[in-house]
């Protein structure tokens, strides 16, 4: 906090600095001058909190130069001191926002005891305003959170559009989810690049993915991000074609912070009940993506068909026969189509595991 104090007479303006000196308080600078036109200068570039001012000043009078203050917009509390006994003195000065009004001579305990006043007052107004702010940011923070396990539960189970549903996307600016075609992307940092880091830092870089993500969607609106329980990053998105949403933030986390993500993209759904469906397909392709060392960017249309009951698994005999006849592609798209359903089973989460089913297959193969 900043002080200022407006005095032409020397001894006047000394004893004044005294008393606010012995006030004890922290202030981070105390400001003396002699002149109206100084002190403009002064409040302009340094805006004290305080100013302790008198009236009859050389060229400006003091309440002169609290008209020029409220032009420049800052509020400091200002204590006006004056030689004159006269209400229009003090009833101007408050108009023009001084908050107490002193006669000469000064008493310095007098003048002592108005300077703490003030000083409180302003701490209490700051710590009023800080506390505002606190309570704005924790309102949308809360609403944003709020926001977010919504979508999420739309994500997780299937649900129809009811009437608290229309109104809750109204709230939340989501109605475009009720009319847009939209596709749903699952991002995820790639495995491999958090090898061997601290809990802290894999939050760190997915706190600075989620922010690149944020802004990156500010060109690719509708849209709503949001975070899993498993810290993958989740965009509903209403883009056509909404592959390059995912290849723009992948070449942004990459560039700004050196990380390879995978990604996984549902079909286009024209649904708003499909909204988990979507998301389900997003998740099998980002695990798709996860597992696989070439693909930084799965579709779920292009996995479909190892997901379709209709084709049945790929036998082993059958392979055996490709191999004997030496037909090189479909042998080649037999083991690719095997180890993408091996990817895609429920107890496949991790290369190792994905390495347990391939040899295993083998040995089954080996025996056919």
């Amino acid at each position: 906090m900043k002080i200022l104090i407006v005095e032409d007479e020397a001894d006047i303006l000394r004893g004044i600095q005294e008393v606010v000196e012995l006030c004890n308080l922290p202030f981070e600078k105390i400001f003396a001058v002699s002149n109206a036109e100084e002190a403009l200068d002064l409040i302009e570039e340094h805006e004290p909190e305080i100013i302790v001012t008198d009236i009859l000043l050389p060229e400006m009078t003091g309440l002169d130069m609290l008209e020029k203050v409220r032009a420049l917009q800052v509020q400091p509390k200002v204590i006006v001191i004056s030689s004159y006994n006269k209400f229009s003195y003090a009833q101007r000065s408050l108009q023009l926002g001084a908050v107490d009004y002193i006669l000469k001579p000064i008493h310095k305990d007098e003048l002592s005891e108005k300077i703490k006043s003030v000083y409180t007052m302003v701490q209490n107004e700051y710590v009023n305003r800080e506390q505002v702010k606190d309570q704005t940011v924790y309102a949308r923070l809360g609403t944003e959170t709020l926001k977010e396990r919504f979508v999420l539960g739309l994500c997780l189970q299937k649900t129809p559009l009811q009437e608290h549903i229309h109104h809750r996307l109204m709230v939340w600016d989501l109605s475009w989810m009720e009319t847009h075609s939209y596709a749903v992307i699952s991002l995820s940092v790639n495995k491999r690049d958090i090898r061997a880091k601290q809990d802290k830092d894999i939050n760190l870089e997915n706190f600075a993915v989620g922010n690149i993500a944020e802004e990156t969607l500010r060109s690719y609106q509708p849209s709503v991000l949001i975070r899993n329980v498993h810290n993958d990053w989740i965009i509903l998105a209403s883009w056509d074609p909404v592959l390059s949403v995912a290849h723009a933030i992948l070449e942004r986390v990459l560039k700004y912070q050196k990380l390879n993500l995978v990604v996984g993209i549902s079909e286009t759904m024209h649904s708003f009940q499909a909204v988990s469906e979507a998301y389900e397909q997003s998740q099998m392709a980002l695990k798709l993506s996860s597992l696989h060392d070439n693909k930084h960017i799965v579709c779920f249309q292009d996995i479909a068909s190892i997901l379709n009951p209709e084709t049945g698994p790929v036998n082993s005999e059958w392979v055996a026969d490709c191999i004997l006849e030496g037909n090189a592609y479909q042998v080649e798209q037999s083991v690719e189509d095997i180890i993408h359903r091996f990817m895609l089973a429920r107890d496949v989460n991790k290369p190792a595991d994905l390495s347990i089913k391939c040899f295993e297959w083998v040995l089954e193969f080996i025996q056919a």
